[in-house]
């Protein structure tokens, strides 16, 4: 299935630049593969940002280990941007808010398993997406949600989004920016 998408005269004159995109989806058996296609339709350059949200259920967030970030740096937003380094895998104990680039490049997956078990529940690999955003509201902050349903749903999920956000892409005029990503499912 894909979607290509047009900008209304609204939103082309709020917006300033012409472009196109083009979203695919792919669904397998054990996996789920997406696809974003921009193209500048214009005669001058603009820059862009990308972040494929993807919302994973989990059991319990508490209990849920994300690798392959061992090593990389990462930008804490609830730590007004402070520049860290993350060692080991990653356990989600509060309010989560990272952009991470991984050491490995995007084609070595970042897994998410079951800590208790070591079961691996989810595992994404990324295409032209440096960027991993781990994002997990908590408690206070879903509640303070107003589109965050239902309260305690921070409980059962974790964002891991593959992305383009530490900076900015520039696309020249007729130029596009593909990326894709595929998450895979493990034993659930």
């Amino acid at each position: 299935m894909s979607v290509k998408t047009s900008l209304s005269h609204s939103t082309k004159a709020a917006w300033g630049y012409s472009f196109g995109a083009i979203y695919s989806v792919t669904l397998d058996r054990d996996a789920l593969s997406t696809s974003l296609v921009i193209t500048n339709e214009d005669d001058k350059p603009f820059e862009l940002q990308v972040l494929l949200h993807t919302y994973l259920r989990v059991p319990d967030v508490t209990a849920v280990r994300l690798s392959s970030l061992d090593g990389a740096s990462y930008l804490d937003k609830t730590e007004s941007l402070a520049t860290k380094t993350q060692s080991g895998d990653l356990a989600l104990t509060g309010e989560t808010d990272r952009i991470y680039t991984p050491l490995g490049g995007p084609k070595v997956p970042v897994v998410v398993s079951d800590s208790a078990s070591g079961r691996k529940l989810y595992s994404l690999t990324r295409d032209n997406l440096d960027d991993v955003v781990v994002w997990n509201p908590w408690e206070a902050k879903a509640k303070s949600m107003p589109d965050f349903s239902p309260d305690d749903g921070w409980r059962n999920m974790v964002c891991v989004e593959a992305g383009a956000v530490k900076g900015w892409q520039k696309l020249e005029a007729g130029d596009a920016f593909e990326v894709a990503q595929v998450i895979a499912v493990g034993d659930l």
